[in-house]
């Protein structure tokens, strides 16, 4: 049986290995929103709302369905007055969640950002505007 489901995780894209996941994939799965950046001592988080369920709906209906899969790392990079988020998936493991973690942002200047889904500028797409307050 655990060869079997190992098996299935791996064909399906999901591995044992965290893997990047393009926008299409976020969409089918009911989107991605992002709230207002949190700060703490170590530096500012932005909250990211994703389930790669698909049992929610976040910013569109999901079409697809993931009972193995949890949601490993969510990735932030700064550029500008850009802010680039990307999530990875691995297969579920014991205390795992589906739900998107907060990511990092480290210590951006204060301001308003653009908060876009997508490992480059050329492939992102636009989910939000976020306000950077120290």
């Amino acid at each position: 049986m655990r060869r079997y489901l190992v098996i299935v995780a791996l064909l399906s894209g999901c591995g044992l290995v965290p893997k990047e996941q393009p926008c299409e994939f976020v969409t089918s799965v009911g989107g991605i929103a992002v709230d207002p950046p949190q700060a703490s001592p170590s530096g500012v988080t932005l909250p990211v709302r994703a389930d790669v369920s698909g049992l929610q709906t976040i910013s569109n209906k999901p079409t697809a369905l993931n009972s193995i899969m949890e949601c490993s790392l969510t990735r932030a990079r700064v550029q500008g007055r850009e802010i680039l988020v990307t999530i990875s998936t691995s297969l579920l493991r014991d205390g795992g969640s589906s739900r998107c973690p907060p990511a990092k942002l480290g210590r951006p200047a204060a301001g308003r950002y653009t908060v876009l889904y997508g490992s480059t500028r050329e492939n992102a797409r636009p989910i939000g505007v976020v306000d950077v307050a120290l």
